[in-house]
């Protein structure tokens, strides 16, 4: 039995309903962001403009509230980067991650349609 408010639970179907359409629309986008990981991972780097590993692994985690393998996080970083939507930069000991423009062209095309669908501005 739910016991919240009819206010919360439209706001629970609504955001159901956002799920599901954006479900829809990434089983038909490109193979960048078939990984749940990897458009994450693109987010965190289109809100921060730029991350050391270090603190995009941990920003992930803390998304995530678990623990990602590195070899898993590394994976999905280098897929990013060979596939030019990640750039990595070597400063000092750590690798700098960043979005290159089609990385960005990309989010902002996802974001637009999310809108679009879900009817938010």
């Amino acid at each position: 039995m739910h016991s919240g408010t009819k206010r919360e639970n439209v706001e629970d179907i609504r955001q159901a309903t956002a799920f599901c359409l954006v479900s829809s629309y990434i089983a038909d986008m490109s193979k960048w962001i078939h990984s749940g990981r990897r458009r994450d991972i693109c987010y965190i780097l289109y809100e921060s403009g730029g991350m050391t590993d270090q603190e995009l692994k941990t920003e992930l985690e803390r998304k995530y509230d678990s623990r990602i393998k590195p070899r898993t996080f590394r994976s999905a970083v280098e897929k990013l980067v060979e596939t030019g939507y990640v750039i990595s930069k070597t400063e000092g000991l750590q690798e700098h991650y960043s979005l290159s423009k089609k990385g960005k062209q990309s989010i902002e095309e996802h974001l637009e349609w999310i809108d679009q669908e879900t009817g938010s501005v």
